[in-house]
């Protein structure tokens, strides 16, 4: 049954291509429209044996439009150039490089992370104590902080202080 039904696929897939071949190709030609006019003659005068006639009819082709010329550019009339006014010369920027700040801070024996990081918030060093306490803990620091004072600057990454407080 399968095979029945792959064979009636195929050819109705080969007639719909076929069909689209031949659309194709009536679409090329110019139509013509056999056209069968019936008289209607009175019945006194109406002939014995009547026969329709066959009329051809052909379109006439469409005129194509015939392009229009195109006119020749005009040349335009060069402005004369201005001269440029020189421009001022800007000055660079000035940036202003402070120092930063050094601050010591003392961490006790036995202070944990938690403790070290309020101590470094409340000595300015760092914003958050939390963050920077969740910092250490997530690189795996927390266990080889160091005691002792230590001397840092106001503008310091993590890893920086991390860099001085485990030597």
């Amino acid at each position: 049954m399968n095979k029945l039904w792959t064979s009636v696929l195929a050819i109705g897939i080969i007639c719909v291509v076929a069909g689209s071949i031949i659309v194709l190709q009536s679409d090329d030609e110019i139509p013509t429209t056999d056209i069968v006019v019936e008289q209607t003659i009175p019945k006194t005068q109406q002939p014995s044996n009547p026969a329709p006639t066959k009329t051809q009819v052909t379109p006439e082709p469409t005129p194509e439009p015939k392009p229009e010329p195109t006119p020749e550019p005009k040349p335009e009339p060069k402005p004369e150039p201005k001269p440029e006014p020189t421009p001022e010369p800007t000055p660079a920027p000035v940036l202003i490089v402070e120092d930063p700040v050094k601050i010591e801070v003392s961490i006790p024996a036995g202070s944990g992370s938690h403790t070290i990081a309020q101590l470094l918030q409340s000595n300015g060093v760092i914003s958050d104590a939390q963050a920077f306490d969740d910092y250490v803990i997530m690189v795996g620091k927390s266990r080889i902080l160091q005691k002792g004072t230590f001397t840092f600057t106001d503008n310091m990454s993590y890893d920086e202080i991390l860099g001085v407080l485990t030597y």
